[in-house]
């Protein structure tokens, strides 16, 4: 799992040279069920997430729990990435977590705590 390393480490010279020799590759969860692009996300890798997202043909956007990349970027307050995950897979604000929340139910709890994030 040497891109979920890479990933892991924020080194984008090294995510890059991974999904240069395979952009077809979809890269699967880890032990901990996350993959390359829900990592970095969640740890708001910006470059990272983006190139993921550019090179990889279909990139995996799990997550622990049932929760998606976009459940990361909601949690991060990552508009412009909501934005990419929303353009790349229109499904997936549907997509429940194991307690059935969806991005949208996160993005409701979080932004009455933080509302200088919307409007």
């Amino acid at each position: 799992m040497a891109l979920h390393e890479a990933v892991r480490r924020n080194h984008l010279t090294v995510v890059i040279l991974l999904l240069t020799e395979d952009p077809d590759f979809s890269y699967s969860a880890n032990d901990a069920g996350e993959t390359p692009l829900y990592i970095a996300i969640e740890r708001n890798f910006k470059a990272v997430a983006l190139k993921i997202l550019e090179s990889c043909v279909s990139p995996s956007y799990g997550g622990p729990l049932g929760r998606t990349a976009l459940h990361a970027a909601v949690i991060q307050y990552d508009t412009e990435m909501i934005k990419e995950l929303l353009k790349r897979f229109g499904d997936i604000s549907t997509k429940a977590d194991q307690n059935g929340w969806t991005p949208i139910h996160f993005a409701a709890f979080f932004i009455p705590q933080f509302p200088h994030t919307c409007c």
